[in-house]
């Protein structure tokens, strides 16, 4: 028994729309029929997953509705519920669920082989430029230094 994800607009004066899980066989014609209130909660959600046919007399009847998708079981129906009310794409083969980034592969070194890259790279780039050191500098400091 498969089952669907329907959406309903609600009459006036409400506005917006209804979101159900139902069982494919509720409807018949063109006609949506859902459990009236009538029903408890639980009573409601065992007719859905066991897949009973509408009771025409008892039940409410729909005229508008629009059909979101279709779903093998009733779990993989609730499961994506919430992903429809939130504007997110349901749940299929190419579409798995959270997006998970890729694990890079930690590279592993030798202690002195990570500094020895990093100064490869670094005297690659653009921003390595030799600095001479100017020796006078290091006579000028001796000089103040020397006994005369």
């Amino acid at each position: 028994m498969s089952h669907l994800i329907v959406i309903i607009p609600k009459t006036l004066p409400d506005e917006g729309k209804w979101l159900f899980v139902i069982a494919e066989n509720w409807i018949e014609n063109d006609i949506l029929f859902l459990p009236d209130n009538s029903y408890s909660a639980a009573h409601k959600i065992h007719l859905l997953k066991g897949g009973t046919h509408p009771d025409v007399v008892n039940w409410d009847r729909r005229h508008t509705f629009k059909i979101i998708d279709t779903f093998v079981t009733y779990e993989e129906a609730r499961l994506n519920l919430p992903r429809v009310e939130s504007g997110l794409p349901i749940l299929d083969n190419n579409n798995t669920g959270r997006g998970q980034r890729e694990r890079k592969k930690k590279k592993l070194t030798l202690p002195g082989e990570s500094t020895t890259d990093f100064l490869l790279k670094y005297q690659q780039s653009k921003l390595w430029t030799p600095v001479n050191i100017i020796p006078t500098c290091y006579f000028n400091i001796m000089h103040l230094f020397t006994p005369l």
